[in-house]
């Protein structure tokens, strides 16, 4: 199953021409992500968070079609979208592509960048995308294709990593 995780970040409309969503998609929302997701044209299906950045009106349409709503405390140990990659997880994603999670608040960036590293994400491929990049972590192996002239960064998560190599 593929989740999309849509949080309250930065998103443009173009995105939705770069990711081809599905109707058997689950869309989980997290907290404000919901005003994103609808604007992409994606019907959320759950909303995870302690719902500071829902407006009420919205709740109350999306109530009103069947979405359900997990709320958690303000004050908590996990930011709100890691809480939505666990649910994504637990209902047995395989894959999860997440928008929104990057550029609004840098702590926030920063938290969902090393979630991609946490082990609730071993065996799942999880891409962080925006209208300009796309980040996923290399476990073991990988290969990046793309065009000469193309522009990619590799930065490490650990003190030592070994094996990587360009070639045109």
């Amino acid at each position: 199953m593929r989740a999309i995780v849509v949080a309250k970040g930065h998103v443009q409309k173009g995105l939705s021409k770069l990711i081809s969503f599905g109707p058997q998609d689950e869309i989980i929302c997290v907290d404000g992500g919901a005003h994103n997701a609808l604007e992409l044209g994606l019907r959320p299906s759950v909303v995870i968070g302690d719902m500071d950045s829902l407006d009420e009106r919205l709740l109350k349409e999306l109530r009103e079609e069947g979405c359900i709503f997990i709320t958690h405390e303000r004050e908590k140990d996990k930011v709100d979208t890691q809480l939505a990659v666990e649910y994504a997880v637990e209902r047995g994603a395989d894959e999860i592509i997440m928008v929104g999670v990057l550029g609004s608040r840098l702590d926030h960036t920063l938290a969902n960048l090393y979630l991609l590293a946490s082990p609730v994400l071993k065996g799942v491929k999880v891409r962080m995308i925006d209208e300009v990049q796309e980040i996923y972590l290399i476990k073991d192996f990988g290969i990046i294709e793309g065009r000469a002239g193309d522009t990619v960064s590799l930065i490490s998560l650990t003190p030592v990593t070994k094996g990587i190599y360009t070639k045109n």
